[in-house]
């Protein structure tokens, strides 16, 4: 069938996922022309393996402290950012900031 979505079936095979990564890397340059650089590293396939992972940790960690922030509406990122920061790097992922 044609959509938008691939077909069931179709996404990356079990070798290439075993195989992948995501390594994202930004530079800043300030106003005094100090430099400051992060690296974040997903030791696994971003597409599947690690976006369910992120997703089920997000859930259970919503689920474990959402209730426990006071005030206003806040986003999602906003309530569980270190909760959410711990999993991720207990579970593989790197953070380097330089």
């Amino acid at each position: 069938s044609k959509g938008i979505t691939p077909n069931p079936g179709s996404g990356p095979s079990l070798k290439t996922q075993e195989h992948g990564f995501l390594r994202v890397t930004g530079t800043a340059t300030g106003s005094n022309g100090g430099i400051a650089r992060s690296c974040i590293y997903f030791d696994t396939d971003p597409g599947y393996r690690d976006t369910a992972r992120m997703v089920a940790e997000a859930g259970v960690t919503l689920l474990e402290t959402g209730d426990k922030k006071s005030g206003g509406v806040f986003t999602p990122g906003a309530v569980i950012r270190e909760e959410m920061t711990e999993k991720l790097l207990k579970g593989g992922t790197s953070f380097v900031v330089e």
